[in-house]
């Protein structure tokens, strides 16, 4: 049964991968503003993500088989799902603001520091990752103060996420380019560190922060409005500490049901905003962004993750060990054929216009 079964995958695995690949582009525009929404998540059939919209609200998804429904959701707006017959290759949506009293849905019983301590005993239980292997695709920017583009990234492949702090990574495809006299002097000694930040993605993984320091430290925790998150009715709370702990203060967005985290957003001057999908009970790394302010300039990396269905064929390597050697053999330039195939995230018209 077991031979049968891993036959069956193995075909259909092939046979998805055999099949062309589709593409559709589009805006999605705030209803009221009408103006183009970033970071909305754009997600089809099962509940996978396929991608988000950039800084204008412009995403492009591609995609093999067929599909069954896109859904297009972001905090603050009602989620918004299409039906695959009226699914086009190019759309508009606009999402209209989340106006429900969200407040008059929730009795609250618990505190906002009862609420985080369910969270954090049920963390590992809700956020499995022993092992979870996901395909991803990471873009990189630094670009100064003033939005001058100075190094641009991009990298695809497949991450093993392990408890211990030791993800694997196999990579596929990578570019690089500098775009400025700063960038070309910082990609001579380029060594992927912002890639090698991945490790700390998921909350289970998280270094630092207010779940393992809480009993250490001591935070302040406050209700916020409440949210609605992927159809998921959410508390959200912020939380303070005027300790050395880092990050000091951050807010959290966690399911009245079950206390799963949907979203986590830390930082200051370094800010990770972690938001995860809820599949069959269990809640998986969905997206992350990443802002380094510094004094001159910033640094920003995009991830967007996908359960993986094709086992892992290749080289891993520790995420930790990452360096420039190890990514020159899968190198490629902007104009690479794979990029056109592979389900990457749109890139801002200010930036676009700084690279031609």
């Amino acid at each position: 049964m077991q031979h049968t079964t891993l036959l069956f995958f193995l075909l259909a695995s092939q046979f998805a991968l055999a099949q062309p690949i589709q593409k559709i582009s589009g805006t999605v525009i705030d209803e009221e503003f009408q103006q183009g929404i970033p970071g909305v998540h754009v997600s089809y059939n099962d509940g996978e993500l396929g991608t988000v919209t950039n800084a204008d609200g412009r995403f492009v998804l591609k995609y093999r088989g067929e599909l069954e429904q896109l859904t297009f959701s972001h905090l603050g707006f009602q989620s918004l799902v299409i039906p695959g017959n009226e699914i086009t290759p190019t759309l508009q949506v606009t999402l209209s603001s989340q106006t429900q009293q969200l407040q008059e849905v929730i009795i609250r019983d618990l505190s906002a520091a009862e609420v985080v301590k369910k969270a954090a005993q049920r963390l590992e239980d809700n956020h499995y990752v022993e092992p979870v292997e996901y395909t991803f695709h990471t873009q990189i920017m630094d670009f100064g103060l003033d939005s001058t583009l100075h190094l641009l990234e991009e990298y695809a492949g497949h991450v093993l996420h392990k408890k211990n702090h030791q993800s694997d990574i196999g990579l596929i495809k990578s570019r690089i380019n500098a775009y400025s006299p700063k960038g070309q002097e910082d990609l001579k000694e380029h060594r992927l560190i912002a890639m090698s930040t991945m490790n700390w993605d998921n909350v289970v993984l998280s270094k630092e922060d207010c779940f393992r320091w809480r009993h250490r430290y001591k935070y302040t925790f406050t209700f916020g409005d409440n949210a609605m998150i992927n159809d998921r009715l959410c508390y959200q709370i912020h939380y303070r500490t005027d300790s050395r702990a880092y990050p000091s203060k951050g807010t959290l967005f966690i399911d009245v049901e079950d206390f799963g985290i949907h979203r986590k957003v830390d930082g200051k001057s370094l800010t990770t905003e972690i938001t995860c999908s809820r599949i069959n009970g269990q809640y998986y790394l969905q997206s992350v962004t990443r802002i380094n302010s510094r004094k001159e300039y910033h640094n920003v990396r995009n991830t967007l993750y996908n359960l993986s269905e094709v086992p892992t064929d290749g080289e891993l390597v520790p995420l930790r060990s990452i360096m420039t050697d190890f990514s020159v053999e899968y190198m490629s330039d902007f104009t690479d054929a794979f990029w056109d195939e592979y389900n990457y995230q749109v890139l801002p018209d200010w930036v676009k216009n700084q690279m031609e």
